[in-house]
């Protein structure tokens, strides 16, 4: 049975010791919209998933992304889960490159769009599950953390390029479920 998170775990870790002590696998996978709208580099509307700023930032995508995957994977296997993933990081990425479109140069790095889109799906599909975080002893309902999580941190710039992703997690869960589960409904009551 294939765990989408496994796969996805293994090729972030990869990149991430391969990378060190050779920052040009970093130049070459960041999101950069310079080099996305001028060179049509569009491999790194995905890339940026790849590379992390440190093992801080690193272990702390893979928590969450240990943490909600399997949630996610319940619901809906490992092949959604991986596409809520991508499609999660790619339109983060792309609403970067739409919102900072007048900055020379905007650069992003990390898998933080593609986990806060998993973590977004589990928030939706359970609600009430209770969410904590690792520092503070205060357990909240999904819904009230998805709420404060959503409104980020405005000093941390990166947690922007999140927030996108969460938007479009919402719109692309929001089509799953009211127009194609809705159509599957439709057939089955037939």
């Amino acid at each position: 049975v294939s765990q989408s998170r496994y796969e996805i775990t293994a090729l972030i870790i990869l990149v991430f010791f391969g990378n060190m002590g050779n920052e040009s696998i970093t130049e070459k996978l960041v999101f950069s919209s310079y080099l996305i709208k001028k060179k049509k580099q569009y491999y790194r509307l995905l890339s940026v998933a790849l590379v992390h700023a440190g093992f801080l930032h690193l272990a702390m995508n893979l928590l969450g992304l240990y943490f909600f995957g399997p949630l996610i994977e319940d619901v809906f296997g490992p092949v959604l889960t991986f596409l809520i993933f991508l499609i999660s990081v790619a339109g983060g990425s792309i609403l970067s490159l739409i919102l900072r479109r007048k900055e020379n140069d905007y650069q992003s790095i990390g898998s933080s769009g593609g986990v806060s889109g998993i973590l977004m799906a589990a928030m939706i599909w359970y609600p009430t599950m209770r969410i904590g975080l690792m520092l503070l002893p205060v357990m909240l309902p999904a819904w009230i953390f998805g709420i404060i999580f959503s409104l980020g941190f405005p000093s941390h710039d990166n947690h922007s390029h999140s927030i996108k992703s969460v938007l479009v997690t919402l719109i692309m869960l929001w089509i799953w479920h009211f127009v194609i589960l809705g159509q599957n409904i439709k057939v089955m009551n037939k």
